[in-house]
């Protein structure tokens, strides 16, 4: 992310941490998933705020190799499910992967 004052830090969410730390620009949050689809919003100005910066632009992602993911975005809110374009919905999903499981 970079702030307001032109510096970049990295927000870094994992599963192997139950605690913030902010260290050398390097913002880690705990990330808790559940087994199936997740969705995970990171409200990024807020996260920026925690570490006493305004957040001005996202300058790029990565995604590790141990995950599998269907869609990242940008969005200027928070939004429900239903509020969402379907193709960017989790809740189709979950319902399909419910039903074949009911089949089974």
């Amino acid at each position: 992310c970079k702030s307001d004052k032109g510096d970049i830090y990295t927000i870094l969410a994992v599963t192997s941490t139950s605690l913030c730390k902010f260290k050398d620009n390097q913002l880690t949050i705990p990330l808790v998933l559940v087994d199936g689809w997740n969705r995970i919003c990171i409200d990024m100005e807020h996260m920026m705020s925690t570490i006493g910066q305004k957040f001005v632009s996202a300058e790029g992602i990565k995604v590790y190799s141990c995950c599998r993911v269907r869609r990242i975005f940008f969005s200027d809110s928070q939004y429900d499910d239903w509020e969402l374009p379907y193709r960017l919905r989790v809740l189709p999903i979950l319902e399909k992967q419910f039903k074949e499981i009911q089949r089974a």
